[in-house]
């Protein structure tokens, strides 16, 4: 194999925003990378251009009776398989004959991207260029446990997170903190939360994105939150892939690519 030619990967997936970084980093390094969400998608994109690597998720293994892993290692002997298992699915079964690498969601972008650079060698281009700026996201919550458990997630993602259970301490900090993109919930004490976004909208010029997460789901709710200035208003319980497609979406370091594949699945959960 030439290692001057790109390297092609396939990533089958119903979840877009698990190995997005991951993805970010391959097309940054020079890997040419598709996406695909189901698993008649991933035996016709691969057909038409076998890749060097498969990412499946194991909800995607089967197109009708017929398994993708047996499908691939019968079809196309050559392409390598990575599968990963999301979080909720029957236990984990561990490494499979002739699986590159089998683990279970979520897995870190560094431990994935060693995997294909130590299968690959000399594949994908040196890490020469420097990180991108970590950015910043204030999140307002009365609710401290679900606080405190926003912030674990979007650190993990990479961000930095300023947090305040009090709409009005929020707004005090706000000129000291700069954020990218503010998070807040409606229903809070004292000064609530659409005020705070109208506050945060009006203060910034427009230029601070907000996310509501609120229970209250409703037309009306959405409709008042995109009257004070909401760019999305999400319905808690909000499954961590759609607040992740918000998220990066403002504020992540993304590619053409994936902004593409995101746009479609943010329309319906911006403010109508």
């Amino acid at each position: 194999m030439d290692t001057n030619e790109p390297l092609g990967l396939l990533f089958g997936d119903t979840d877009l925003a698990a190995t997005r970084p991951l993805r970010v980093e391959l097309r940054r390094r020079g890997a040419r990378v598709r996406f695909v969400d189901s698993a008649a998608e991933a035996v016709q994109e691969a057909s038409l251009e076998p890749p060097d690597l498969v990412v499946l998720d194991e909800n995607l293994r089967r197109n009708g009776e017929t398994d993708l892993v047996s499908f691939f290692q019968s079809s196309l002997p050559k392409t390598q398989l990575m599968l990963l298992q999301s979080d909720g699915d029957a236990a984990f079964s561990g490494p499979e004959s002739g699986v590159l690498f089998s683990a279970r969601k979520p897995v870190s972008k560094g431990a994935l991207l060693e995997v294909i650079a130590s299968a690959f060698p000399g594949r994908l281009r040196d890490d020469s260029v420097s990180p991108p700026e970590t950015q910043t996201v204030l999140c307002v919550d009365d609710d401290t446990p679900y606080l405190h458990s926003l912030a674990r997630f979007l650190k993990r993602r990479g961000y930095k997170v300023y947090c305040y259970e009090s709409a009005k301490r929020a707004l005090e900090e706000l000129p000291k903190i700069h954020p990218q993109l503010a998070v807040v919930d409606i229903l809070m004490p004292g000064m609530d939360g659409l005020t705070l976004t109208r506050k945060i909208h009006e203060g910034s010029k427009g230029q601070v994105p907000v996310v509501v997460l609120t229970a209250l789901s409703s037309k009306e709710t959405y409709h008042r939150a995109r009257e004070s200035g909401a760019s999305y208003c999400l319905t808690k319980p909000c499954k961590p892939e759609d607040f992740l497609n918000v998220v990066d979406f403002i504020a992540g370091d993304l590619d053409e690519e994936e902004r593409h594949l995101l746009k479609e699945r943010l329309t319906e959960r911006s403010c109508p």
